[in-house]
């Protein structure tokens, strides 16, 4: 490698790279690796010069490499290695470790290929916190509907698995948005929010889905007794005073609850059902409907 001033130049520049680098001959043997390649694999740079690139690769997952180089070598232009996400390499204690690779061409009269590594757990956990931004509301740092979707999918697939959908709207709510502006509304929203969590049970699922509107999956439910002393903490929680900016507000929530799969197997379907409920408790100012109610308009239950 010191011969090769081209390659030379290059190491200069891939050593500046928190990426790792490794410059392979056409016999798939290292004649370069930079210090985040060391950093991925625990291997030092002298290490692996003069190895193969088979140091760097698990057993069983060789043959799967080493077919990938070769359908490069054939049609050379710049490419991800594989058309999944992670692949996985070997690093210095025996494990596996995930990574990507992107591989490309370098031709100075010899033929060399030059791999550039990322740490796929850095990938991955880089992918978790952007998961975990797009499933939350912004204002309330609550799940938004994103996660609500993603909540009721997991409840969904457990094994005799019962939960309620709860849908609350919040009453009176409008008029501290036109009287006192949206900036009193968003702290009024946040107080709320806090609320909620604070009296619901640490299982139980809450997010913001727009606007005033909440939904809550309360889990492990199997009867409508059991759901009503947590509908009448979560009004009361509601319903006390909120300071907010030097003012005292008070709003109170109108509730429609729908069970699964009692009343319905899909997300669609049990909101749709749970909005409803709350509409109707909403027009008599009850406070709280189940949405199996509806068929007796007289059996409104009472909290």
């Amino acid at each position: 490698m010191n011969n090769d001033k081209d390659i030379d130049h290059l190491a200069n520049i891939f050593d500046l790279l928190y990426d790792g680098v490794v410059i392979i001959d056409k016999d798939s043997n290292i004649v370069f690796a930079n210090t985040g390649c060391q950093r991925i694999f625990g291997f030092s740079k002298t290490a692996l010069m003069g190895e193969s690139l088979d140091m760097l690769i698990p057993a069983q997952h060789r043959q799967h490499h080493c077919q990938h180089i070769e359908a490069y070598k054939k049609h050379p232009t710049p490419r991800l290695m594989s058309d999944r996400a992670v692949l996985f390499g070997l690093n210095n204690l025996g494990e596996e470790v995930p990574v990507t690779i992107s591989i490309t061409a370098f031709n100075n009269g010899s033929a060399y290929l030059i791999a550039i590594i990322r740490d796929g757990a850095l990938l991955k956990q880089q992918f978790e916190q952007e998961k975990e931004l797009a499933e939350t509301d912004v204002l309330t740092q609550l799940g938004n509907r994103r996660y609500l979707s993603r909540m009721f999918e997991e409840l969904s697939k457990k094994p005799q698995s019962q939960f309620a959908v709860l849908f609350i709207d919040l009453d009176n709510f409008k008029p501290v948005n036109d009287d006192y502006g949206h900036e009193v509304g968003d702290q009024a929203l946040k107080i709320i929010s806090k609320r909620l969590n604070a009296v619901l049970r640490r299982y139980d699922i809450v997010v913001r889905i727009g606007g005033d509107e909440f939904a809550v999956l309360l889990c492990n439910i199997h009867d409508h007794n059991s759901i009503k002393p947590i509908i009448r903490k979560v009004i009361h929680s509601i319903s006390r005073p909120i300071h907010a900016q030097q003012l005292t507000l008070t709003v109170g929530a109108s509730i429609g609850c729908a069970l699964y799969p009692e009343d319905g197997k899909t997300e669609k379907e049990l909101l749709n059902k749970s909005d409803s409920a709350m509409y109707h408790a909403k027009s008599r100012q009850t406070g709280f409907c189940f949405f199996s109610d509806l068929q007796h308009l007289e059996g409104t239950p009472k909290l």
